[in-house]
Parts: structure tokens; C-alpha cells; sequence
């Protein structure tokens, strides 16, 4: 029985160009397609979670008179001390609904003159 012969691959010729084009799509790693559709329906579902529960803490806060019903302030009051060259500023965050109240926030300063709660405190 007679062997078959072989065919020999011809030289090919190509330009420096498209010697790059192929080097450059060899060092690209692959994307699966599905994968990729899969990674951006979880970034969607996140970001709308993410989206929900900003609105969800908006609400929250406006919903929250930071008072108790005594007149008191529910916002805990916190005072960084100055040290290595750090200006000491002073934050408040309100204890029942977590909003942080920073200097140039509009409620901080209404908030601030509030008086806070004393060991009778009635919540």
C-alpha cells in the first residue's frame, strides 16, 4: 500500500503590520462572551441595588427629627483633637436614623446648637 504524500505548507509573507496585528490579538486574553453578559448583569443588579438603598437612606434621614421628645438632640457630637499638623473638626452623627452631620452641612449648624441629652434622657 503506497503512503500518501504529504503536503508541505507554503511560506507565507507578511507585512510588519500585519505581523503586529496578530502579536497584539495573541497577547489579548480571550472574553468569553457569556461570561462577560453574566459579569454585566451583576454590575446592573448591584448598582441598582446600591441605587435602592441610597434612596431607602435619604428617606430614613428626612423622615428623622434627630430630637427626642423632650427637645433633646439624638446626634452624638465628636471633636477630632488637633494633633501632627491635623485641625480639629467637630461631626455628629444623629443615634436613631446613622445621618452624619459634617460642618458646611445645612442641618449642622441647626443641629449643633441643639442641646444634647443628659443622664435623665427620656427616648
Amino acid at each position: 500500500m503506497p503512503e500518501k504524500e504529504v503536503p508541505q505548507a507554503q511560506p507565507v509573507t507578511l507585512t510588519m503590520e500585519q505581523l503586529r496585528t496578530i502579536l497584539e490579538d495573541i497577547k489579548r486574553p480571550y472574553v468569553d462572551p457569556e461570561v462577560e453578559a453574566r459579569l454585566q448583569r451583576a454590575r446592573a443588579r448591584i448598582r441598582a441595588q446600591r441605587e435602592q438603598s441610597e434612596g431607602e437612606r435619604k428617606a430614613r434621614e428626612a423622615a428623622c427629627p434627630h430630637v427626642r421628645r423632650d427637645g433633646t438632640s439624638t446626634v452624638a457630637w465628636l471633636t477630632t483633637p488637633a494633633s501632627d499638623g491635623i485641625t480639629p473638626f467637630t461631626r455628629g452623627v444623629c443615634q436613631r436614623c446613622i445621618k452624619l452631620f459634617l460642618p458646611g452641612d445645612p442641618d449642622f449648624a441647626r443641629m449643633i446648637a441643639v442641646p444634647t441629652g443628659g443622664e435623665d434622657v427620656v427616648y
